[in-house]
């Protein structure tokens, strides 16, 4: 770990992992999908990215899918269970804009009866498990004749069903109806999708039966068996994708403390209810994200200003207002304000946050205008759609930005049915936000389907959790950067007698590692690949050592080397100099003849 505990590797090590799917379908004959056809669709390995700044992370994965066909018995007792809980409403459906006939099951439920019954389908929680059911015929359902009725704007002879979860915002107890869901999933590694419900105005797809109907499919004949196959791989592509091995947003960054410093700033000049104080629950952003970094020490830190506080803040805010008010979005330019504060820009943010060492920072300016403001992204299009791109966060790297506004706070009073005094507040809007300052993606980045997920990163819900699928992605990534970062480590000091302990240690938690990644014991394997990062540490910091020791050690010896060889240069002079003077007084004592 460097000095702020914080470990990024770059290197050109890489590495391949295998991820195991298992895929299971419910109520979809044997005899109308192409086993060999539908793997042979599926990808059978995928280049894991960090979007930004748009490069792969060294990690390759290879997906090892095993399809099976549930039994009648299990789709027999399923169905049961369904019918046990389900609760028929007549109400409108914006899908269709109108009345109809809806069925609803509770999606936690129905998750929860899955996994109990995870066994039954001989699946096990160390998989990614993934469930296609068709259940036309079984339960209410929109038919094939209600599509003619659908095209003739029948809508009161529909019978959809759907998946729903209700919610309650913990900030301002605005409750959270989430009805026109068609799959769930998330608390644990299982996701459910029904083919047969909906149609749903979130995802704007058609339920299978329709869509057989629409596209004049005859699902008995060679075509109609390749178009189901080719369907439900499309299906499976999108989980897999989205949830089972996303990418990154950003390169994850692993330290062994994270600092969220909150910062809302008040800047209401019309409604002063409810509280500012009241906007926020810190405790929860807190306990969540150390679910999320079980192994690190998570602080979070909040603060409440007036925008007046900063006059110069103030004029901004009032100079980046865009006059352009189509379909009710009034945008504050989140451009101008992110120039102001960015380090690359005028640098502002320093006046507001103070970087604490040995910690990972994530600094978080929220921000409530007055009225329906809310911060924006203006763009070119907006001249041909008129309708600046509203947002209630964003996350940039080295900045959270979030924006409600005061009408947010109290929506209640402007919904139906009426919800007085209730709003939403930021909380479930900053753990969104910070989920990516860490690296987690939207779940619904390829397939709309996979908004319907137990997780704060999806739109749809309004989870305040992180579902499985972003532990694992998380804990996963962390894994594999100290993987990569230690063999590099390992190859780069090479064969060394004298750090051979400390090598062959590092090589055997590394192998541990392994193993308890290939068995999806993620949170082991992070214990075991931090261990080994910590001895490869050393291993390095001895080979330099050994290193300027050797340097040490050559130069004594050729210092040494150099003083024999001047002291035996001197003394065979010495010795030299003594036989001439010698062979001078030799001569000088020889007696001369007598003659």
């Amino acid at each position: 770990m460097s000095r702020t505990h914080e470990t990024t590797v770059e290197t050109k090590i890489s590495r391949t992992c295998i991820i195991k799917i298992k895929i299971i379908l419910v109520g979809i004959s044997r005899n109308l999908v192409n086993a060999t056809y539908l793997e042979w669709n599926l990808p059978s390995s995928k280049h894991q990215m960090y979007l930004n700044p748009g490069v792969t992370s060294g990690v390759r994965y290879y997906l090892n899918y095993e399809i099976t066909f549930a039994s009648k018995d299990f789709e027999n007792s399923f169905v049961e269970y369904l019918k046990s809980i389900g609760i028929s409403e007549n109400l409108n459906n914006p899908f269709f804009k109108a009345n109809t006939t809806n069925l609803f099951y509770s999606a936690d439920l129905v998750e929860a009866w899955l996994g109990k019954h995870i066994s039954e389908l001989n699946s096990t929680h160390n998989v990614y498990t993934l469930l296609l059911a068709n259940l036309t015929g079984h339960v209410p359902s929109v038919t094939s004749k209600q599509y003619d009725a659908y095209l003739n704007k029948s809508i009161s002879e529909l019978t959809p069903h759907y998946y729903n979860v209700t919610y309650v915002d913990y900030d301002l107890g605005m409750k959270v109806k989430r009805r026109w869901m068609t799959s769930w999933g998330g608390r644990g590694r299982l996701y459910y999708i029904d083919l047969s419900a909906g149609p749903s105005n979130i995802t704007r797809q058609f339920p299978l039966q329709w869509a057989v109907k629409s596209n004049n499919i005859d699902l008995g004949s060679t075509y109609g068996i390749k178009w189901l196959t080719q369907f439900l791989s499309d299906c499976i592509y999108g989980a897999v994708e989205g949830l089972f091995t996303p990418d990154f947003i950003y390169p994850p960054r692993l330290s062994k403390k994270y600092l969220v410093d909150i910062l809302v700033i008040d800047n209401r000049t019309d409604l002063k209810t409810p509280q500012i104080d009241m906007t926020l629950n810190r405790s929860i952003i807190k306990s969540e994200l150390e679910r999320l970094l079980p192994f690190a020490e998570v602080r979070v830190n909040t603060r409440f200003m007036n925008v007046t506080e900063s006059p110069e803040l103030t004029s901004l805010v009032i100079n980046s207002k865009s006059p352009t008010r189509r379909r009710n979005a009034t945008v504050v330019d989140l451009r101008p304000i992110y120039y102001w504060l960015s380090e690359n820009g005028e640098g502002h943010a320093k006046d507001f946050f103070n970087k604490t060492v040995d910690i990972l920072n994530i600094p978080v300016m929220a921000f409530i205008f007055t009225g329906e403001y809310q911060f924006g992204f203006t763009f070119k299009e907006d001249v041909e759609y008129m309708c600046p791109q509203s947002i209630w966060g964003v996350a940039l790297g080295d900045l959270v930005l979030v924006s409600h506004s005061s009408r947010d706070l109290v929506r209640g009073n402007f919904t139906e049915p009426k919800q007085p005094k209730k709003g939403f507040g930021l909380t479930h809007t900053i753990l969104h936000e910070v989920g990516h300052m860490l690296g987690l993606v939207h779940p619904f980045r390829v397939d709309p389907t996979q908004d319907f997920v137990a997780s704060v990163m999806a739109y749809y819900p309004y989870e305040y959790r992180f579902s499985q699928f972003d532990v694992d992605a998380l804990i996963r990534g962390y894994v594999d950067l100290l993987i990569m970062g230690s063999t590099a480590e390992i190859e780069e000091c090479g064969v060394n007698p004298l750090t051979y302990w400390l090598s062959s240690s590092a090589k055997k938690r590394l192998e541990d590692a392994e193993r308890y990644y290939e068995n999806m014991n993620y949170m082991e394997a992070l214990i075991a690949s931090m261990e080994a990062k910590n001895l490869t540490s050393m291993l390095s910091e001895w080979n330099q050592l050994l290193l300027k020791l050797s340097r040490i050690l050559i130069v004594i010896i050729i210092a040494a080397g150099c003083t024999v060889v001047v002291v035996l240069g001197l003394y065979l002079l010495h010795r030299k100099r003594q036989n001439q003077a010698c062979h001078v007084n030799c001569s000088n004592e020889i007696p001369k003849p007598i003659w």
